[in-house]
């Protein structure tokens, strides 16, 4: 993109199925839609611009893709995703990635129903202060998981959460935990 980009949005199946390699994604882009990079099995890194305005990814954002490593930018809320008995709707589902981070300021309030479902190699998440909810299966099946560290404003994790990540062996929760509700199968399998 050129540098000083104003586009705000990349659309549904944008550059699905490209030869596509890596990615800086403007600051002004706001959205990115259903699909944008699925298939991309090429795509090895994205990089989001300093102040970036990114608040909303759609279901199969990065399926199948080769990137290893994202940082979420401060501003980014949501993801549109169903969540359904089908996890392989989640952004990332099928992926190589292995680490996640949010910038220091994020406002994520939670991390969404099956947001990281399935991504087996998973290995790394610094889960942002702002988080108070770790919805539904947003963990399921991260086999390689083996470490987290829960932040002390998370007050509920719902059912399934870390299901099926058979490598977990740490759940770390910080001395002023506002913990008050886990599923009763938030662990399961």
């Amino acid at each position: 993109f050129e540098p000083n980009s104003k586009l705000q949005n990349i659309y549904h199946h944008s550059f699905k199925e490209s030869g596509l390699e890596a990615i800086i994604v403007p600051s002004s882009v706001q959205y990115i839609g259903v699909g944008a990079f699925h298939l991309c099995y090429n795509l090895a890194s994205i990089t989001f611009e300093k102040n970036s305005q990114l608040t909303k990814i759609m279901r199969y954002s990065f399926v199948a893709t080769a990137i290893k490593e994202i940082t979420f930018p401060s501003k980014f809320a949501s993801i549109q995703f169903d969540g359904g008995p089908d996890l392989s709707y989640n952004p990332f589902s099928d992926s190589d990635l292995e680490n996640v981070y949010f910038e220091s300021d994020s406002t994520l309030q939670s991390i969404p129903n099956g947001m990281f479902s399935g991504c087996k190699f998973l290995k790394t998440i610094e889960i942002p202060i702002s988080v108070k909810v770790l919805k539904k299966n947003s963990f399921y099946g991260c086999s390689s998981l083996e470490k987290i560290t829960i932040p002390s404003n998370v007050t509920n994790i719902e059912e399934n959460v870390f299901g099926s990540c058979s490598n977990l062996k740490s759940i770390i929760f910080h001395d002023d935990s506002k913990l008050n509700y886990i599923h009763e199968n938030a662990l399961k399998n």
